[in-house]
């Protein structure tokens, strides 16, 4: 993907529809926050290198470290949601689910954009043997982000209109 924050609007539609079953703080952070590894590539050999983490392999170990921190800090982070008015789930399911979710949705996204494809590991097979248009991936996570403030704001006014 040409943009790490593009994949912020899958994980936003999903966690806020999602949002008995996925955390969403869980599921924004682990979509953005794989990409380390590309900064990391970047500043080190000046090249972009998608390595172990943008595999299947790697975006599971990932998630699941994510996952760790959120539920360690899930009282202070559950602030942010009563800040922006949006329920809070943050059970360890919900946690894992949103973790798991964000950075495998992220791997897929850039496996569907570049042609190495979706590796299970480094140097394995790809499990998808084909690229989509960057145009219509891009067109999926700006949808994402449409589709997320819309189910965030028809939330925050269905919660004023209980609160009357």
């Amino acid at each position: 993907m040409p943009s790490t924050l593009l994949h912020l609007g899958p994980g936003l539609a999903i966690g806020l529809f999602f949002k008995k079953k996925v955390n969403l703080v869980a599921i924004l952070l682990s979509s953005i926050l794989i990409d380390i590894e590309l900064a990391h590539s970047l500043l080190i050999t000046g090249e972009m290198i998608h390595g172990a983490l943008h595999t299947l392999i790697g975006a599971t170990a990932l998630g699941l470290i994510i996952a760790i921190p959120v539920y360690i800090f899930r009282d202070h982070l559950g602030g942010i949601n009563d800040l922006v008015g949006l329920d809070r789930d943050y059970s360890l399911k919900a946690i894992v689910t949103g973790s798991l979710l964000g950075a495998w949705i992220h791997v897929l996204l850039d496996g569907l954009f570049y042609e190495r494809g979706l590796p299970i590991w480094i140097n394995m097979g790809s499990i998808v043997p084909w690229t989509v248009n960057p145009s219509i991936l891009n067109g999926i996570c700006i949808l994402g982000f449409i589709a997320g403030g819309y189910i965030y704001f028809k939330r925050i006014q269905s919660g004023k209109e209980d609160r009357e």
